[in-house]
């Protein structure tokens, strides 16, 4: 869509790696509006929805959040941190079940990787279903 709308590709990695800059500093505000920007005009990019769903989240939007991380999964299906981060948005919401889905998914995406890779992922997804595991059990 980019090219329907007459931006060149230079204009929009400026535009990232100035909303990048604006997360890193805690902006994340400034961050969401660019990173909106981008989305609109290229939606299948999953650098552009993934740092609007980290903007959300870190705005305790959770439910845009989870949004763009499905969102962002499905633009990138061998990446974990997208239903890994949205299971974190569905315990803040308090809506377990989901997260339980959420961790699991990242699991199983983290099983078809090699171990090293996305290893941070896959061990926090494994504590958090642990947790999430004897939480319910305690019920």
């Amino acid at each position: 869509m980019s090219g329907l709308a007459n931006v060149d590709q230079k204009d929009l990695d400026l535009l990232y790696r100035y909303a990048m800059q604006l997360m890193t500093y805690g902006d994340y505000h400034g961050a969401k509006r660019i990173f909106f920007l981008l989305m609109r005009l290229n939606q299948s990019n999953f650098e552009y929805v993934y740092a609007l769903a980290t903007c959300c989240q870190q705005l305790n939007e959770h439910e845009e959040a989870i949004f763009c991380f499905g969102r962002a999964g499905m633009n990138r299906l061998q990446d974990p941190r997208s239903p890994y981060f949205a299971g974190i948005s569905y315990l803040a919401l308090g809506n377990r079940q989901y997260a339980e889905k959420s961790f699991r998914a990242a699991l199983r995406i983290c099983r078809c990787l090699p171990a090293e890779q996305w290893s941070e992922v896959r061990e926090n997804a494994q504590q958090k279903l642990a947790y999430l595991m004897g939480a319910m059990c305690h019920e």
